[in-house]
């Protein structure tokens, strides 16, 4: 649940007026082109009186982008993450895979993507995961397009769309999308990705310059199947957070 809708608003000033602490607990993209995370010259009750960051470079781009000082941050990681941590779960694959993270915008998959995926699909495992604003017509359109090509695999796309998010990012060998905030979440788990869209690689700037993300594709199918055969199976080491300790810190 976001902050930033109407009945959250109500949620937030009625708390505040309580006492009662809110704490905002990172679910994706953060960065200068999100409004609700960026540009607020003071602090307004509908703020919450905590952001809860997944990461250190996520905190500093917060600070940088709001216009006053008296808020407070916790860098307390991924608790989604850190719980399937726990969880034993590997994807069983015979070839490196490919995660395609979608988003609620036409086309679903753009034609110089779907050149990719018919050319490389004996080579790559494609997984094509859908995002739940994505209605039923959309989805069985789409479904019979990938058909048409010979690109669906009734058992990948099962696999994509029946399995929790971060346990298929962190498993997979690369991950792309537009720019959605899968991005962030790959990057969490040391998976690269590649960003399709210039808006993508403007908030994600931070993770092309840290390395665990590239763009640069420009709707080019050439140029998509070269960061593809460069990147694929290109990890990162990240630090772990330990869950329990941030709350017995932050309690």
């Amino acid at each position: 649940m976001s902050y930033y809708n109407l009945p959250c608003f109500g949620l937030l000033i009625a708390a505040k007026k309580r006492g009662i602490s809110c704490i905002d607990i990172q679910h994706g993209t953060q960065g200068n082109m999100h409004p609700a995370y960026s540009g607020f010259k003071q602090n307004y009750s509908l703020l919450p009186d905590v952001f809860w960051l997944w990461d250190q470079k996520t905190e500093s781009q917060l600070i940088e982008n709001f216009k006053f000082s008296n808020f407070k941050t916790l860098v307390g990681g991924n608790p989604w993450h850190y719980y399937l941590s726990n969880l034993v779960q590997k994807l069983s694959k015979t070839k490196a895979s490919i995660l395609y993270t979608l988003q609620p915008i036409h086309p679903l998959i753009d034609d110089y993507v779907l050149e990719v995926m018919e050319e490389t699909k004996e080579e790559f495992d494609w997984l094509v995961r859908l995002h739940p604003r994505i209605n039923t017509e959309q989805v069985h359109q789409l479904i019979s397009e990938l058909k048409l090509l010979g690109i669906y695999n009734e058992n990948l796309w099962k696999l994509a769309n029946e399995s929790p998010l971060p346990s298929l990012l962190k498993d997979v060998d690369l991950h792309i999308s537009k720019f959605s905030g899968c991005i962030s979440e790959a990057a969490d788990l040391g998976t690269f990705s590649i960003i399709l869209e210039k808006n993508g690689e403007i908030a994600y700037r931070h993770l092309i310059e840290s390395e665990i993300a590239a763009g640069g594709i420009d709707s080019d199918s050439r140029r998509l199947l070269s960061a593809i055969q460069e990147n694929i199976g290109k990890r990162k080491q990240v630090e772990s957070i330990d869950l329990k300790t941030v709350l017995d810190n932050f309690c």
